[in-house]
């Protein structure tokens, strides 16, 4: 009987083992999200007819930048980048990432970039 129950507990281990090997192979490390992210930034390019609220990620420049990341027991859960940029014409866009999804961008008003960014805002052109 002992017998019996070493062999079921030896493999229980090896399946646990298993289980956690494929865990840790299948997770997805922080820098992966972030290249990701900012790979979403730099390809975004927002249309309009007026050139002043036309965003171009790649030629845009990020004035300030925060990560928002769950996570449960070291797994990351979920991971956005918030990236206030500045475009040429020096008008100001929020720009949230999405690992899975499409970003969100929006343009911000002068008075609120000023609020939001403080001593990084700087006058339109």
């Amino acid at each position: 009987m002992n017998f019996i129950y070493t062999v079921i507990v030896i493999v229980l281990c090896v399946w646990a083992i298993t289980i956690s090997l494929n865990g840790i192979a299948d997770s997805i490390s922080l820098d992966t999200y972030r290249a990701q992210a900012l790979k979403q930034f730099m390809e975004y390019r927002t249309h309009s007819a007026t050139l002043e609220f036309i965003l171009i990620g790649a030629e845009a420049e990020i004035i300030k930048s925060s990560e928002d990341i769950v996570n449960n027991e070291g797994w990351i859960m979920s991971y956005s980048l918030t990236c206030y940029a500045r475009n040429a014409h020096g008008e100001y866009f929020m720009f949230v990432s999405n690992y899975e999804d499409k970003p969100f961008c929006k343009h911000i008003s002068h008075a609120n970039a000023k609020l939001i960014l403080g001593h990084k805002y700087r006058k339109p052109i």
